[in-house]
């Protein structure tokens, strides 16, 4: 019975990368893409979470930092630069993969859920797959954030 529930967050998590690498690809490239103009075969040649998903996250990153708190976009981008990943997301963005991650969650649970005959067990994975969308994003740059303090510490 326990296997769902890590399938699951397996899943959630590849989806999390998954759109992450994206958008990082889409901040790459929207550089050169301002240089140069690019050719249809280029656009093309370019990955499907480039083209498609880094826009639509962008924009869900503007609409959702409406109804942030403030100074939340100020401290989310200070942990970005101390993961240093500020030359490649910004705060927009990254509000964007917090809520991809738990919309994904939870759209991923409504298809499971139809699979797991007991009620308990459908709230436990509700619930850990609730908590892989809303804490995984975070833990994950902070581990990021403290894999480059400790290489700092270490003389590096």
């Amino acid at each position: 019975m326990l296997f769902p529930v890590i399938a699951v967050g397996v899943l959630v998590a590849a989806l999390v990368v998954y759109v992450g690498n994206g958008v990082v690809a889409a901040r790459q490239n929207t550089g050169s893409r301002l240089s140069a103009l690019r050719t249809r075969n280029d656009t093309l040649d370019s990955g499907f979470s480039e083209r498609a998903l880094a826009p639509v996250l962008m924009g869900l990153g503007r609409f959702v930092l409406r109804f942030t708190p403030t100074g939340w976009v100020d401290r989310a981008q200070h942990k970005l630069i101390l993961a240093g990943w500020a030359d490649r997301i910004d705060g927009n963005t990254w509000a964007a993969i917090r809520i991809v991650a738990i919309v994904a969650a939870f759209l991923f649970w409504l298809l499971v859920q139809s699979m797991i005959p007991d009620f308990n067990m459908k709230m436990i994975t509700f619930g850990a797959l609730m908590v892989v969308g809303v804490f995984l994003p975070p833990a994950r740059l902070n581990s990021r954030i403290d894999d480059r303090r400790s290489f700092r510490g270490s003389g590096g």
